[in-house]
């Protein structure tokens, strides 16, 4: 028997509406950064110290991030991907997580970091990192988000990787039960503003390589939260 689908009382934020909002507002960012690229350089200015340095840059808790915290997420990624597989083969009896939850959670991964973020952006949109341009002491143009550049040839400024990842932690909070609901999207929300301020103050990002990265996968998020969960796609006798 195919799983039912999602029947739970859907909270403003997980319906139709919900995707419409943040494509409106992805929408609207975009035009805005477009008319007025020159609001990148405004924030980015405001955490700029002179001298190629920022705020954050080269600081005990740069340092910290980088050496510890980083790597401790790529860790965290890996072994969320081991026990989702091993759920699966459990067919859910393992962690007594759905195996259609933890499709979803792979496949927001999968679509926003990895694929859409690093897979295509980072590498093609050309965009040189703050601490890069002649700006903020480097030796490279800038250039305004969304206008294809050449100042980078690998991992570049648009959009924050970091950024994505955590935002896309969205994906485990649309999960949570109706009462703590609010409690984690919230909380979710809030560390992936966190993550974005800390890479833009060490001089890594731009707002717009952050504000973006966020939109993008939590546009993805509700998308396939809509798609897998509350329309119960594709229907299968083990999901």
């Amino acid at each position: 028997m195919s799983e039912p689908a999602y029947s739970a009382t859907r909270p403003a934020l997980l319906g139709l509406d919900a995707i419409h909002l943040t494509l409106a507002v992805t929408l609207a960012a975009a035009a805005v950064f477009l008319i007025w690229p020159e609001l990148d350089l405004w924030a980015t200015g405001l955490l700029y110290q002179g001298g190629n340095d920022f705020l954050l840059r080269n600081t005990a808790l740069h340092r910290f991030t980088d050496d510890f915290i980083r790597p401790g997420i790529n860790i965290i990624v890996g072994l969320g991907i081991l026990a989702f597989l091993a759920n699966l083969i459990s067919r859910g009896r393992l962690f007594r997580f759905s195996p259609r939850k933890g499709m979803y959670v792979a496949f927001t991964l999968i679509l926003g970091p990895l694929a859409l973020v690093n897979g295509i952006l980072k590498e093609f949109s050309g965009r040189a990192r703050p601490k890069q341009t002649t700006i903020f002491g480097g030796d490279k143009d800038f250039t305004g988000a969304f206008i294809p550049a050449d100042q980078c040839a690998h991992n570049c400024s648009f959009v924050s990787g970091d950024v994505a990842f955590a935002f896309a932690t969205i994906a485990l909070a649309l999960l949570a039960g109706p009462k703590h609901r609010p409690y984690w999207i919230s909380a979710s929300l809030v560390f992936g503003v966190a993550v974005g301020f800390s890479r833009m103050a060490k001089g890594a990002h731009f707002l717009s390589d952050a504000l973006f990265a966020g939109l993008f996968c939590i546009l993805i998020a509700l998308v396939l939260h809509r798609v897998m969960i509350v329309n119960g796609w594709p229907r299968a006798k083990t999901m």
